[in-house]
């Protein structure tokens, strides 16, 4: 059984700073799930568009980040204070069949909602507040109803 273990980080809001969290991210959900490359890998980009989308659309000097895993779950918490950005309504894919004529960017908060579990928001004392949430099962089989085989 895996110990929970945590990494707690604050960086400027730039994007070579979010390169190096998501490298320290990365290594630690790795170290803690080496089998379940699919969900780590999900979670990270996940992670990644979140902070990216921070930086980009925030307005916010720095970001506090928190990742805490234990033997069932990675959750990731990220706080800016910022304009207020509510990621909790659906967001759409885009035609897939089109991809020549799809602009760069705008799909962030899609990948965000369909890779994790669990997604929740709250904006208080002046700081948005994100939670993101991967659900691990023993043996390496990833949670969510996207990855299962009777549907």
């Amino acid at each position: 059984m895996t110990a929970q273990r945590s990494l707690n980080m604050t960086f400027p809001a730039d994007l070579a700073s979010v390169d190096q969290a998501r490298y320290r991210i990365q290594v630690l959900c790795r170290e803690v799930f080496p089998l379940d490359t699919e969900a780590t890998t999900d979670f990270c980009v996940a992670i990644n568009e979140a902070m990216n989308n921070a930086v980009e659309h925030s307005g916010s000097p720095l970001v506090e980040t928190e990742i805490l895993t234990d033997v069932n779950s990675m959750t990731f918490r990220m706080r800016t204070c910022g304009k207020r950005f509510d990621p909790t309504s659906k967001a759409a894919f885009p035609n897939l069949d089109k991809l020549k004529d799809l602009p760069e960017g705008g799909y962030g908060l899609a990948l965000i909602q369909a890779f994790v579990d669990r997604l929740d928001y709250e904006y208080r004392d002046g700081k948005n507040i994100l939670t993101l949430i991967k659900n691990i099962h023993p043996g390496g089989i990833i949670s969510g109803d996207y990855n299962r085989d009777d549907q």
